[in-house]
């Protein structure tokens, strides 16, 4: 189907793809690194469950719901650095196959614009405007929430099936709250 997307992301998404392709990614999995470290990857999705991030089901589910597309997991590893769970939009099995990539980016456009680099100055206009407004009202200033403002996107409800993935026995549906 095809959506355009008012609040979450991707801003623009076309969702077409065949049966076949959909289940070619149901069946193919993870990269090799899952599984070699699937203790460490057992960590990493009790966090992001803990933080809201995922959506965990059994995996049986998978081949019954409908709109769902998998997408492959891997471990990124570099020697000095601490590792980390990726998800790899860009995969394609076959020459024919179409990735998750291919259906977020559109003519008009992959990701809302990101705001996080201007944090700071619209803080700082927002008091000041307070403080016009408000003179002689005390202004508390709250902190963001800089921990995972790279880690996750907003999903839209619409669209988070396209975002699934399967790690051993769970189906988990990224959701990114």
């Amino acid at each position: 189907y095809r959506r355009v997307i008012q609040t979450g992301c991707p801003s623009h998404f076309v969702a077409e793809c065949s049966r076949e392709n959909a289940l070619l990614y149901l069946h193919m999995r993870n990269g090799p690194t899952i599984a070699r470290k699937l203790d460490q990857v057992r960590k990493t999705m009790n966090k992001e469950d803990k933080n809201n991030f995922v959506i965990p089901l059994p995996s049986w589910l998978a081949p019954v719901v409908p709109h769902l597309f998998f997408t492959p997991q891997h471990i990124l590893e570099k020697p000095g650095k601490k590792d980390r769970q990726i998800f790899d939009g860009s995969k394609r099995y076959t020459a024919t196959s179409r990735c998750l990539n291919m259906m977020t980016s559109t003519h008009l456009g992959v990701e809302d614009e990101c705001l996080f680099g201007t944090v700071r100055e619209r803080i700082w206009m927002r008091a000041y405007n307070l403080r016009i407004t408000y003179p002689s009202t005390e202004i508390i200033v709250h902190a963001n929430d800089v921990k995972s403002c790279f880690q996750q996107i907003k999903l839209h409800p619409d669209c988070m099936g396209a975002f699934s993935y399967l790690i051993a026995n769970q189906l988990f549906l990224s959701c990114g709250l």
